[in-house]
């Protein structure tokens, strides 16, 4: 763009007339507003001094550039605004090319740039006046000498709890680099927290382990933890005999790139263990998974299947039919409160996942008369262990549906183990197959943290209900 000569003044807000502004969305302007009344503005705003012929009541002066800017300082009841104003004459596409060039040819910094900034300010005020240290009443830290957080929020305008997370990922920066190369703030932040969650897992797991090997791990808590077997199920099925499971509980990978529909699924690095399956042999799969849980399951057991309904109720229903078990193609449902959808201008987002109740023999329904809706929320994302979590409430909802106490449990693609857990809380036993150690570790903490009859997703029995299920 073309040098244009322009001077220096501050001029009333009322002689300036915002005009037709292309960008609409002028973000959060309290901490700039809060700035600028601080220190005043450090970059001037642009505007024109009109060559036309006013009318009695229009601003002699047309807004270039810096919106932003105008609005945060009405926000800090500033009277006039330092401007810098082009004077020559003024077309339309001159006005747009300084809007555009203002706004592209800025480049702000980057998230990672900003806390690093933050962090070196709140550094070097400690270094000048040391640590604040509170005593006594919280109310009378003001009178301390030294510095703090709080005071490191004052300065720059912004929250107290905004400087201590900005603090806290700057600190991380320099302990886990690759940090940086989340997209934003708001990604960094979720992955400092799996990171954490990671490390205190790490800890809590070698004292298992210590506890373990000294004896002094409790024996249902060890039973528990041995029943989660890293081992491939087309392996493992091979050791378990004919007719010994009452209810075989199936959650495959869902034949359907769920990698790509769930974005990275990073669950501390756990979302890289989950495999999928190819879908050019997604029926071969299903067709031999059936067929072992068919061999291993009593004369009267349940199946449940959970799957995807598109592209594979079909398929599943004859594979299942085919291995020789009884179902109706009218599935079982778990009714979450939220839904996804990966093309909205097509569909509807979905809020359901199905699963075939299939038998083998004729067994009885424990809760008979019960509907096929189970609704629950979904586990919490943060709370996850496995991409595809589902909570331990659900699970065990759907076990004493179809099964008694003292029933024996099968689950070829275990997962979180939440499954174990449900099992455990029903007083049914329950083993299982998974490929992934880390899995297991996730699941053997949860294991020590709890007691059968006290596992669970949520916080409290309610709060994962989103209907009544009866």
């Amino acid at each position: 763009m073309a040098q244009h000569k322009a001077e220096l003044k501050h001029v009333s807000h009322t002689d300036i007339d915002f005009g037709a502004r292309r960008r609409e969305d002028y973000g959060e302007l309290e901490e700039l507003a809060h700035s600028i009344k601080e220190r005043g503005l450090i970059q001037p705003i642009a505007i024109w001094r009109k060559d036309t012929e006013l009318a009695a009541d229009e601003p002699p002066y047309l807004l270039l550039a810096g919106g932003r800017r105008y609005q945060a300082t009405l926000m800090a009841g500033m009277v006039e605004v330092p401007c810098r104003i082009y004077v020559e004459e003024m077309s339309d596409l001159l006005y747009r090319e300084i809007e555009l060039h203002e706004n592209i040819d800025r480049k702000d910094l980057s998230w990672k740039e900003q806390v690093m900034l933050k962090k070196e300010i709140h550094d070097l005020m400690i270094a000048k006046h040391g640590h604040k240290i509170a005593k006594g009443n919280e109310n009378t830290t003001v009178d301390i000498p030294g510095w703090s957080q709080a005071d490191t929020a004052d300065l720059l305008g912004i929250s107290t709890a905004n400087v201590s997370k900005d603090l806290s990922l700057a600190n991380a920066l320099e302990m886990f680099p690759a940090l940086g190369d989340a997209k934003n703030k708001s990604e960094a932040e979720k992955l400092l927290r799996k990171l954490q969650q990671q490390a205190v897992e790490e800890v809590l797991l070698e004292k298992i382990n210590n506890r373990r090997a000294s004896g002094e791990l409790g024996a249902v808590h060890k039973a528990l933890i041995d029943k989660f077997m890293v081992r491939d199920f087309f392996e493992g099925i091979k050791d378990l005999p004919d007719k010994c499971i009452d209810i075989c509980e199936i959650d495959p990978p869902y034949g359907i790139e769920l990698h790509d529909i769930k974005g990275s699924m990073d669950e501390a690095g756990k979302g890289d263990e989950y495999r999928e399956v190819d879908p050019f042999r997604y029926r071969q799969f299903v067709r031999d998974m059936a067929k072992e849980c068919y061999r291993v399951m009593t004369d009267h057991s349940f199946l449940i299947f959970w799957f995807a309904a598109e592209p594979w109720q079909e398929v599943i229903y004859e594979e299942l039919k085919r291995a020789g078990f009884d179902l109706r193609r009218m599935p079982g449902l778990w009714v979450k409160d939220q839904g996804q959808t990966m093309r909205p201008e097509y569909y509807l987002a979905s809020c359901t996942e199905p699963f075939y109740y299939a038998t083998k023999g004729r067994p009885t329904v424990q809760k008979q008369g019960r509907s096929n809706v189970f609704a629950f929320k979904p586990v919490p994302h943060g709370s996850k262990i496995h991409p595809t979590e589902r909570p331990v409430e659900l699970i065990q909802e759907v076990l004493s549906t179809f099964a008694h106490p003292g029933s024996r449990v099968l689950v070829p693609f275990l997962g979180s183990g939440n499954t174990i857990l449900a099992a455990a809380n029903n007083k049914m036993d329950c083993i299982g197959f998974d490929l992934s150690q880390k899995f297991k570790d996730s699941f053997t903490v949860r294991v020590v943290e709890g007691s059968p009859g006290t596992y669970r997703s949520y916080k409290k029995d309610t709060d994962g209900l989103t209907i009544d299920p009866s």
